[in-house]
């Protein structure tokens, strides 16, 4: 099971929040929103960018983003885990910006 953490007052879609909360229960969608072989070691091919997959009208549309994360005194600014190691959170979260509002970050 994954915590999620996010600092929302702000930004004001806590609705992502509460969704991405819901899809990391079932392993099997993240695996497809996810794909499995990215990581930040040499071995998991880590080359400064990250694959997502969004359902969009009946077919997924993959969305690609470099790993450049917002940051505040070290300590990211969205939606993060408690691991300081763990960033698939972030990372979604930025994809699904990139996703939905189709500018390059």
């Amino acid at each position: 099971m994954f915590q999620v953490i996010a600092t929302y007052v702000a930004a004001g879609d806590c609705w992502l929040l509460a969704a991405i909360s819901c899809l990391s229960q079932y392993p099997h969608l993240m695996k497809r929103i996810i794909p499995e072989g990215q990581g930040f070691t040499a071995a998991e091919g880590y080359c400064g960018v990250f694959r997502f997959n969004f359902w969009s009208f009946g077919k997924w549309k993959e969305v690609i983003i470099d790993d450049k994360l917002p940051t505040f005194n070290g300590r990211l600014v969205f939606m993060h885990s408690p691991d300081k190691n763990e960033f698939w959170t972030a990372l979604m979260e930025k994809a699904y910006a990139k996703y939905g509002f189709d500018f390059v970050l």
